[in-house]
């Protein structure tokens, strides 16, 4: 090993960030490194998941914009402009005057033109329409929102968009893009993290997978649904094709400890 380039390395990525990868080359616990466990091989590891995060991202946006939109559609069609606001709407007192406070304030922080230019031009009421104001607000803001609707028609109407036949499914998957969404722009480990576990229907109308995942809180179910997601929008098999190339680039990676079980590429999501 050069040590120059293990000193340089642990400049820019820092010690910390980069133990957390260590423990994939340690003997079953314990902390100590296998024999022949070399320096790279724990750098390549760190950058396969750094580039397994950089196409989760992607995808997650893509998956987050049509999710966004498609609420503020269906419901803004069937309740009104300012039906995030509206009591009456929601099944919960409580979480709902805890979610809008969190709303208004990410509103006011916003820098965005559309809310000022809204701001400069009307002074009532006091917050914008759904279409305006939903696009500044955050994904957990979103998921509370959509959680909370005690009335499933424009639930059924987002989920059914998507090809999906429950929203009870959607309201999961929403709920477990936030946390994978946070951990991805905070630079967290993914590879082989334990997330929080989505709902994994046995089966779905569009292309799914047969085989239910064994561990659902590995990284394994959530790219199931975000791929699911995706055939549903223009983008395609982007997150299919970025995948495979990846693990093809990367064929040391034990995708067993990202939860795939054997034979996952001949799953019809992934053909």
């Amino acid at each position: 090993m050069d040590e120059n380039y293990a000193e340089d390395y642990m400049l820019s990525v820092g010690y910390f960030r980069l133990k957390s990868y260590f423990h994939s080359f340690y003997y079953p616990n314990s902390s100590m490194f296998v024999p022949n466990t070399m320096f790279e091989s724990v750098v390549e590891l760190y950058r396969f998941d750094c580039e397994l995060r950089n196409i989760l991202f992607a995808a997650i946006q893509d998956v987050e914009v049509a999710i966004r939109t498609r609420i503020v559609h269906f419901f803004s069609l069937r309740y009104n402009p300012f039906w995030y606001a509206e009591r009456q709407l929601f099944k919960d007192r409580n979480h709902f005057f805890s979610t809008l406070v969190q709303i208004t304030a990410e509103i006011s922080r916003t820098k965005e033109d559309f809310i000022i230019d809204h701001f400069n031009t009307y002074d009532e009421p006091n917050l914008p329409p759904a279409w305006k104001a939903l696009e500044a607000v955050t994904i957990g803001s979103l998921s509370s929102l959509f959680r909370n609707c005690k009335d499933p028609a424009a639930k059924k109407d987002v989920a059914h968009s998507l090809s999906i036949p429950n929203y009870k499914f959607l309201e999961s998957w929403l709920e477990c893009l936030r946390v994978l969404r946070n951990a991805c722009a905070h630079h967290s480990r993914i590879w082989n993290k334990r997330i929080q576990s989505p709902i994994v229907p046995n089966t779905l109308p569009s292309s799914w997978i047969s085989i239910r995942p064994s561990r659902p809180e590995k990284i394994y179910s959530h790219l199931c649904y975000i791929a699911y997601i995706q055939q549903s929008l223009p983008i395609g098999k982007t997150l299919k094709v970025q995948l495979k190339t990846l693990l093809n680039q990367y064929p040391k990676i034990s995708v067993h400890s990202m939860g795939f079980p054997p034979q996952w590429d001949t799953e019809p999501l992934w053909r």
